[in-house]
């Protein structure tokens, strides 16, 4: 029996939900959250306005939610 490879614990799972997004989405996380840039310096950085920025952080985020759920919810996948 071969047992598909899940998330070791929360982080491996957040790595892997964020892998998982969009390129444009991934960056904003990545800059945001993981490498906590100001909002101001990171619509700077993507020539965007802060309100544009705000909105698809917003989106980016409420994404990752739902792959983070998605991941949680999905039984063990086994193959013998």
């Amino acid at each position: 029996m071969v047992v598909a490879e899940r998330p070791v614990n929360d982080i491996d799972a957040i790595h892997e939900a964020i892998k998982k997004l969009p390129h444009r989405d991934r960056e904003l996380i990545v800059l945001c959250a993981l490498e906590e840039k100001p909002i101001d310096e990171v619509a700077r950085l993507l020539a965007l306005r802060k309100n544009t920025l705000e909105v698809r952080l917003h989106r980016a985020r409420k994404k990752l939610k739902d792959l983070l759920n998605q991941s949680l919810n999905e039984p063990s996948r086994t193959t013998t």
